[in-house]
């Protein structure tokens, strides 16, 4: 087999086994694949597996010479989907938000000619849901609805979906917020979704919905259908939200020992990983002490 064809065999087999959550297996293909031959497609591919893998800063550096890569291709839709994708994580890691928004800006100086390509929805999707107030990211998650419909891009849908829950939540809107992430949830969990980042998202931005509610029961049910998620294809960083939102939870119906064990345990999970959300867990143990 020549070094071309092996080469797609990698990135076939590495892109299979991402899907089913084999990490180890993926990775070595990725791996492999890149020391074949340079690119943009084997990068990202090893990026995401490493963020599964926790393994964030060389992750980081992977999609970073993929977003590089697929620019200098000519595709720039790509290019900016993962431009946004790690504007995010300038703050999920190292609390950065000079940095991501720098990222967004490149994002959107990529996007500027495909305001209506889910990439697009993706970007302001996702710098709504870090820097807008509760009424605009509503327009944002609607709009953005409206994209992955007429594209019948049904993760993207989801996700908006889950999002604009979270804002209807935040202007009081709580039974039909509720509603909304019921659904994104349904969809997510149906199979129809079948992105696991995706799925691993609308998991969290319902447990920070069930939070802000208040709804002690709703947030307990969905704790624990997310730390089987999360066991289940080893996401270290839903395995930490998680743990912080229970923490939250068990301080909220006075388990104070329950709730000390899964703060530091989510303290932990966040020091090895994710390293700019570890505040949340401490300052949440800080209110139980």
């Amino acid at each position: 087999m020549d070094k071309v064809a092996e080469y797609h065999e990698l990135l076939e087999a590495g892109q299979s086994a991402l899907k089913s959550a084999r990490w180890d297996e993926a990775r070595t293909c990725f791996e492999r694949a890149l020391r074949l031959h340079d690119t943009a497609e084997a990068h990202d591919g090893l990026g995401i597996v490493l963020w599964w893998l926790n393994e964030l800063v060389a992750a980081h550096d992977h999609r970073t010479a993929a977003c590089m890569g697929f620019k200098q291709q000519g595709d720039l839709r790509r290019a900016g989907f993962i431009a946004a994708w790690l504007a995010r994580e300038q703050v999920f890691l190292h609390g950065n938000s000079s940095a991501m928004n720098g990222w967004f800006a490149h994002a959107e100086r990529l996007l500027r000619n495909g305001e209506d390509c889910p990439e697009y929805g993706w970007f302001v999707l996702l710098r709504a849901s870090m820097s807008a107030p509760p009424v605009q990211l509503q327009e944002t998650a609607l709009a953005v609805g409206k994209i992955a419909a007429t594209w019948q891009d049904s993760t993207l849908g989801a996700v908006a979906l889950a999002f604009l829950g979270m804002a209807r939540v935040s202007l009081g809107n709580v039974d039909e917020g509720m509603s909304s992430l019921d659904e994104a949830m349904a969809v997510a969990l149906s199979g129809e979704v079948d992105n696991l980042m995706a799925i691993s998202e609308i998991f969290c931005v319902m447990l920070s919905a069930c939070e802000l509610a208040s709804d002690l029961v709703r947030c307990e049910q969905w704790c624990q259908a997310a730390a089987d998620f999360a066991r289940r294809y080893d996401c270290s960083f839903l395995s930490a939200y998680c743990r912080t939102t229970y923490g939250s939870l068990m301080t909220a119906t006075g388990r104070w020992q329950e709730a000390d064990s899964a703060l530091q345990d989510a303290m932990g999970l966040f020091a090895a990983g994710h390293r700019g959300l570890r505040v949340h867990a401490l300052l949440k143990l800080a209110d139980l002490r």
